[in-house]
């Protein structure tokens, strides 16, 4: 849980810096200006916050993950010609494999930040264009 709050405050920095920069090199005469700049970056950080306390708190996000990799990373008591396989609860299969809860977590927040990228490089150019 720590390592997941400590990623996300290092992630928020590197998506702030670098909309600034991409913001920067779009707006040469608002170089200078930071406060301008930085307003195009505050929608990525909130991207991230929201959906990673989405994952962090709602169990039901990480069911996908944890059904995809549940063959690989949990051992099965039954023998591998049974038919079908019980039905277990995310809570067992997650304390069973640690790794799944870590999986769970770094899936999303990789997609967490490449949309937040997109959508901070594209407010930034929206902000540049709506200054000029």
């Amino acid at each position: 849980m720590k390592l997941v709050a400590v990623l996300c405050i290092i992630i928020y920095g590197v998506i702030f810096i670098t909309n600034m920069l991409y913001q920067s090199s779009l707006c040469p005469n608002d170089s200078r200006d930071w406060g301008k700049i930085a307003i195009g970056a505050l929608p990525s950080i909130a991207i991230i916050a929201i959906g990673s306390a989405l994952v962090l708190y709602f169990s039901k996000f990480r069911i996908p993950i944890a059904s995809l990799l549940k063959p690989y990373l949990v051992q099965s008591e039954k023998p591998k010609n049974a038919c079908c396989e019980d039905k277990v609860n995310l809570d067992t299969l997650e304390s069973q494999s640690p790794r799944l809860k870590g999986f769970s977590y770094l899936y999303y927040l990789f997609f967490l930040v490449a949309s937040s990228v997109i959508v901070g490089q594209s407010m930034s150019a929206v902000t540049c264009s709506a200054r000029k």
